[in-house]
């Protein structure tokens, strides 16, 4: 593990790729968080089982390289087993 990322395990998973306007759940998203660059058509995305986030495939791989979370939800993205973590669900507090 490298900085709290897991290295080892990013280059064994394959988080899914989406060509950008492929998926109609990236309308409320037009840029990366990570390197604020707005999409463009074609590029290539990945997006963050756990929590659907979308970011530019190479802005991931390059975060998740010394982050275990999302860099918009800080969910986690592994388990220290390198599987998925099990779904969360949150619920609002009054």
């Amino acid at each position: 593990m490298n900085e709290g990322g897991f290295d080892g395990i990013v280059q064994n998973f394959k988080l899914p790729v989406i060509a950008f306007g492929e998926d109609s759940t990236m309308e409320e998203s037009q840029c990366c968080c990570i390197c604020l660059g707005e999409y463009e058509m074609e590029d290539e995305l990945q997006q963050l089982p756990p929590c659907k986030h979308i970011f530019h495939s190479h802005c991931i791989s390059h975060w998740l390289r010394s982050n275990s979370t999302c860099p918009i939800c800080r969910c986690p993205v592994f388990t220290g087993s390198g599987k998925l973590p099990s779904p969360t669900y949150s619920v609002p507090v009054h």
